[in-house]
């Protein structure tokens, strides 16, 4: 059965950021009696453009240990499954558990020292004789530079030959800008400063009996066709017929887990693994594929994820949540992938703290600031950690990551999808709306 791939079209974001103290009890402003300088402590590590200390000084006072609010985890949600006099539906949502979770930590997203363009150079003539393709591309000829530091090439023949060669330009690059790739029908790569950001091995275009470049396999050109998807734990234990084989859903799952631990190239940063949340299956002519949604967890706690879509911002921050997706159809190996990589350089931005807000004071700020207009369908409540990119228009300057509850549904007024996001340091508040598709089936955390 032939389904539009799910694409997140969202047409409406609004953030709003509001103090947990707003919504004291008693009337007032519990900010001002907080000991956040005690429960929270900023390291020695900086980030360009955003104040530690300043994030700090919105600590709310009314944290909890953490351990108490694991104890008083399944009590909470179970009363808020069963409140029917809210304006927040929580009677069929997935509370996702949170006893792994010790202590939490404000992050900051960095980027890595720039490679030389030697550097450059010699990791594009390892890979392509990894896949036996040094003697059948000429690298001088196909490795381009994409960074905007130096003019297209006027009246072009064709992409991807419109852009600068790097071969033509060693010795003449700056710092304005970094990132280049290689596109034919046998092979792609997009190399990022973090890494690789995107790639094909051509295996997808080549059985697609197309004459296509193989760019357009990393951007999932050919899964649009599903035959099945949902979230890893009811997908893991299906089987389907891949190329090399029937494969089981885990096993190609653990392989791609083990590809991007092993670094790409970079090894992924202390702390970090790969999580896969979700799974789609593809019909690819007579055969399928699998196409699995990755995110990172740090330290045992999952960064929020989404699927990709147009997103409008109507505030200069913008909510960053992971957005990556691997291929295969062999099953032993990954075909393609577009994505953030895992070696992104992430540094502590505050020492481990081991208190924050519980689910239950979460969901009043919720009941409190956004009941008020919408009411709203909650499927699942997961912790994690969301990046938020402090400028819409310098992606230059570093994210923030803050520990979240997310809270994530539709709206039953009008239909939209929402995705609600409460600081578990701070209460403050981000949330966005976005107009689902007509083939919308979920896409439940």
């Amino acid at each position: 059965m032939r389904k539009n791939k799910v694409i997140l079209l969202i047409v409406l974001c609004l953030m709003v950021t509001v103090p947990l103290a707003s919504c004291s009890k008693n009337g007032k402003d519990s900010s001002s009696e907080s000991n956040s300088s005690t429960v929270v402590t900023a390291t020695e590590n900086r980030l360009e453009g955003f104040s530690t200390e300043d994030y700090i000084k919105k600590v709310s006072s009314e944290l909890k240990p953490i351990q108490s609010c694991k104890n008083d985890y399944e009590a909470q949600v179970k009363k808020l499954a069963e409140n029917t006099s809210s304006k927040i539906d929580f009677s069929n949502c997935e509370f996702k558990p949170i006893d792994k979770i010790n202590s939490i930590n404000l992050l900051g997203l960095t980027k890595r020292t720039k490679p030389s363009e030697d550097e450059v150079v010699e990791e594009f003539e390892k890979i392509l004789k990894r896949y036996n393709l040094d003697n059948v591309l000429d690298i001088k000829r196909e490795l381009r530079d994409a960074s905007n530091q130096f003019p297209r090439i006027e009246n072009p023949d064709d992409y991807p030959y419109f852009y600068p060669s790097v071969f033509e330009n060693r010795g003449k690059f700056t710092d304005g800008g970094w990132g280049f790739f290689i596109d034919t029908h046998e092979f792609y790569l997009g190399y990022g400063i973090n890494g690789y950001y995107s790639f094909s091995d051509g295996v997808m275009v080549d059985y697609s009996q197309s004459e296509k470049l193989a760019g357009p396999d990393a951007y999932g050109v050919w899964s649009g066709d599903i035959v099945d998807s949902g979230p890893y734990s009811s997908m893991k234990d299906k089987t389907y017929k891949l190329l090399n084989g029937e494969v089981k859903v885990c096993d190609a799952a653990e392989m791609v887990k083990d590809y991007f631990m092993k670094g790409t190239p970079y090894s992924p940063e202390e702390g970090i693994t790969v999580d896969i949340p979700y799974v789609i299956v593809f019909k690819m002519r007579d055969i399928c594929g699998y196409e699995f949604k990755l995110r990172r967890i740090y330290n045992d706690v999952p960064f929020a994820y989404a699927d990709t879509g147009n997103r409008h911002f109507y505030q200069p921050l913008q909510l960053d949540e992971d957005i990556k997706a691997a291929f295969t159809i062999t099953g032993d190996s990954v075909n393609a992938f577009c994505g953030y990589n895992e070696a992104q350089p992430i540094v502590k931005l505050t020492e481990d703290v081991d208190q924050m807000i519980d689910v239950k004071t979460a969901a009043e700020i919720l009941e409190q600031k956004i009941a008020r207009e919408l009411n709203v369908r909650i499927d699942t409540v997961e912790f994690c950690y969301l990046p938020v990119q402090m400028s819409d228009t310098d992606d230059s300057v570093g994210r923030y990551v803050c520990p979240c509850w997310g809270f994530f549904g539709e709206v039953i007024n009008d239909g939209k999808g929402i995705r609600l996001y409460i600081d578990a340091l701070t209460g403050e508040l981000y949330y966005y709306t976005f107009r689902k598709p007509d083939s919308w089936d979920g896409f439940k955390q």
